[in-house]
């Protein structure tokens, strides 16, 4: 029975030598990482972490700019046109617009219209010859609207662009403001007058020949006027 006793607490002092060694090396290890730690020293598992996280920012940086990119404003087309384009597109007629919505009559074909400059020739015969050329359609006063600018070039038309939207309410009106606008070359020129004519200072002598060609074709002579007398 002795010995037996002896067995037993040399074996609960070698257990108590056991958990003292497990106990100190814990120490030591729990020592080790905090002068680890305190000199700055990383294990591969800190670093792998470090990395996915710098990682993850750079995409959100990423995506913050591109979200940043998306909310800026382009400027549109129709911004980006010059002004005088955007002005001419922006023109109105100046008879009504609901006119542009309707379509053309039936088996019409816009003619060969004569033109009429606004330098020469009588703006009432020219409204009568552009109403002949409607043929059939000369009737459709909306039609004569919507086509009479076809028939104006050079000055005749600058006028007729620099008409306000909505200032001509009927064909009646338009043709009468046309008419009075380019009444006085019914005029004639006299020959004397047209020899008197010269070249302004400064003008371009190409100009001059027209302008002096248009006042040729209004010229009467003053002794055929006499002899009708």
């Amino acid at each position: 029975m002795p010995p037996e006793k002896k067995t037993r607490s040399n074996c609960m002092a070698s257990q108590d030598e056991l958990d003292y060694g497990d106990s100190e090396s814990r120490q030591n290890t729990s020592h080790r990482k905090e002068e680890q730690a305190s000199k700055g020293a990383f294990t591969l598992t800190d670093l792998v972490a470090t990395i996915h996280a710098i990682g993850e920012t750079q995409r959100e940086i990423v995506d913050t700019i591109e979200e940043l990119k998306g909310s800026v404003s382009k400027p549109s087309e129709e911004n980006e046109r010059p002004p005088q384009e955007e002005s001419t597109a922006a023109k109105k007629p100046p008879y009504p617009t609901g006119l542009l919505q309707e379509p053309y009559p039936n088996g019409y074909e816009a003619p060969s219209f004569v033109l009429f400059d606004g330098r020469k020739g009588n703006p009432n015969e020219h409204v009568n010859r552009f109403v002949d050329a409607l043929g059939p359609h000369a009737g459709d006063y909306n039609l004569r609207l919507r086509e009479i600018s076809k028939s104006l070039t050079d000055c005749a038309y600058t006028w007729y662009t620099t008409l306000a939207s909505g200032s001509v309410r009927s064909w009646e009106n338009l043709a009468s403001m046309f008419c009075k606008k380019y009444f006085q070359h019914e005029e004639k020129v006299t020959t004397t007058q047209l020899n008197n004519t010269c070249q302004k200072h400064g003008e371009d002598p190409v100009d001059f020949v027209h302008r002096f060609w248009d006042l040729s074709l209004d010229c009467y002579d003053e002794k055929d006027e006499d002899d009708r007398v």
